[in-house]
């Protein structure tokens, strides 16, 4: 089961008691859209399904254009998560509409690729491509280039479904490049590990495992459990095709153990199958069968119809090994069915290999032919050497059980040339190893170059900014003792001022004194001076005038 975080409990929690808030269904629209998206992401859609379609109908009567959109794009996902994908295309390409009359960019590009990716789920692999690409179109105008890598590797997927395996490496190092522009080391694990798949599709073990073990150096260094888990897987597989069962097994149980720890169902019913097959090739049938019942059972829970479909081929093998052909043949045929409903090619054919070989054995002869030629028609289609390869022998086998020497003469020669073609295959494949091998060292030593390169500028940047951070201090202590020559010199001008005012004051004091002084002594004058003219008034009084004397001094003269 998975588990959910104290968080998504309180998002649910603080939306409805904001809800309560809001007595009008109109003001809540946009609250419960909210609601039913924590309730989506917590693992209850279904549940709140019939409530989200009524919330969608209050908000298309009110002409809440957005909330009519964010409410078809829910019901989409509730689809979705329901693996009913007709109908969850329906809601998306309402919200579709919705979103591109409201010129919402980001939206727009968002649900395209949610329409792909639903039709990837549907197995719709042509047009989930044609709907990628009109997503990369969109995400390039918003410059998204998460969106891009994602689609890049998506699209790489598709190609490998329909057995084009060229081009879906192709896509998938895309995806590589735009995740490695970015940084996201996840993005770029995911991108190995599913190159790694693409080879060990077309039976190249060893750039298989070398895709895995440095998608697992990137998941290891970034601690992402996951990754770790889904590469853990996919090494042991490989060694099991290299028949090293003790290391599959080893890696296949250290992956099962991480997903029972993220509580990763999908997870974990992959793990149980992988193991189940390493059981059953080391003839441990009945630790097999266990296994391959607890996968199914999970596979079934999830409505996973790509992992009932390899239970049941799995199953299929394993009767077979016990000598159990009836049974083996129902599963197979079982498996064959599963594959037709979601138009996955490589099982198909890998179905019709078992049913043909099923018939061989029941001595079934014309039914025996009747699946290998389609067996053969198919395995040509996808570019499978290997598939190929087992159902020429058996039609050899068949028509010479016949007594149809000339066809068997026939598929015979034809299965000695995919095995010599095979031969070149991989020798040619040994030859692209070690070119991808000189690549990635010489890429390696480029970026080496470029990281010494990176380093010296970063080194020259360092030492310009202790410079820079020199001057800096040199201003700042410029600066500084400037402010503080300027603050004593503020000081000194503030104490001469003290100091003149308070000499203007004495001064000032001391004007006022002698003013007084001055007052006073003038005041003495004014009292002496009448003293004098009192003094000279009262002796002009008594004295005879100058006048008389003048006179009398004359009449003197003249009598002489």
């Amino acid at each position: 089961m998975f588990v959910h975080s104290q968080s998504e409990l309180k998002t649910i929690d603080s939306l409805k008691k904001e809800l309560k808030k809001f007595p009008s269904e109109v003001s809540t629209v946009k609250l419960q859209n909210e609601l039913y998206e924590a309730y989506i992401d917590f693992g209850k859609g279904d549940s709140i399904l019939p409530y989200l379609k009524k919330t969608y109908f209050i908000a298309k009567k009110n002409d809440l254009a957005l909330e009519v959109s964010n409410a078809e794009l829910l019901i989409a996902s509730c689809f979705d998560n329901q693996s009913r994908y007709d109908s969850a295309i329906v809601y998306y390409e309402k919200a579709l509409a919705g979103y591109r009359s409201l010129k919402l960019d980001d939206k727009v590009a968002s649900v395209i690729r949610s329409i792909a990716t639903a039709l990837l789920y549907a197995a719709n692999y042509e047009k989930s491509i044609e709907a990628y690409t009109q997503a990369i179109e969109q995400y390039q105008l918003n410059k998204n280039d998460k969106g891009i890598a994602a689609c890049y590797g998506n699209i790489g997927y598709c190609y490998k479904q329909l057995g084009k395996y060229y081009l879906a490496i192709e896509f998938q190092k895309k995806s590589y490049e735009v995740e490695k522009k970015i940084g996201n080391k996840s993005g770029m694990a995911s991108s190995l590990n599913a190159i790694g798949n693409i080879f060990f599709s077309q039976s190249d073990y060893p750039s298989a495992l070398e895709y895995y073990f440095n998608s697992l150096k990137i998941q290891e260094s970034i601690g992402y459990k996951i990754g770790m888990a889904n590469a853990l897987s996919n090494i042991g597989m490989v060694y099991k095709r290299q028949d090293n069962i003790k290391e599959a097994l080893d890696y296949s149980l250290k992956s099962l153990a991480l997903e029972v720890e993220l509580g990763n169902e999908e997870g974990i019913g992959t793990s149980y199958a992988n193991i189940g097959n390493l059981y059953m090739a080391n003839n441990d049938y009945a630790s097999a069968y266990s296994y391959f019942s607890k996968a199914l059972q999970l596979y079934l829970k999830l409505n996973d119809r790509d992992g009932v479909a390899t239970i049941y081929s799995n199953y299929g093998k394993l009767f077979e090994n016990e000598h159990k052909i009836d049974s083996s043949l129902v599963y197979n045929q079982k498996a064959l069915a599963s594959y037709k409903q979601i138009e996955k090619l490589e099982g198909q054919a890998i179905a019709y290999l078992a049913i043909a070989n099923n018939y061989n054995q029941l001595n079934k002869l014309e039914e025996a032919v009747n699946y290998g030629v389609k067996g053969i028609r198919l395995s040509k289609e996808l570019g499978s050497l290997d598939l190929q390869l087992g159902v020429e022998e058996l039609l050899g086998s068949v028509y010479e059980k016949k007594g149809e020497h000339k066809n068997a003469l026939i598929h015979f020669k034809n299965y000695l040339v995919l095995k010599d073609s095979i031969f070149n295959v991989e020798k040619n494949n040994e030859l692209t190893r070690y070119q991808l091998k000189y690549e990635f060292e010489k890429k390696a030593d480029a970026d080496s170059i470029k990281n010494l390169q990176a380093q010296n500028i970063r080194d020259t940047q360092i030492q310009l900014q202790k410079a820079q951070l020199s001057q800096e201090k040199t201003k700042g202590y410029m600066l500084y003792g400037g402010l503080l020559l300027l603050v004593l010199f503020g000081i000194y001008m503030i104490n001469r001022f003290n100091a003149s005012q308070k000499q203007k004051a004495i001064i000032e004091q001391q004007n006022e004194l002698v003013k007084k002084q001055k007052e006073l002594v003038e005041l003495k004058n004014k009292e002496v001076m009448d003293s004098i003219n009192y003094a000279k008034r009262i002796q002009q009084s008594i004295l005879p005038t100058n006048k008389y004397i003048d006179n009398s001094l004359n009449r003197l003269r003249k009598k002489e």
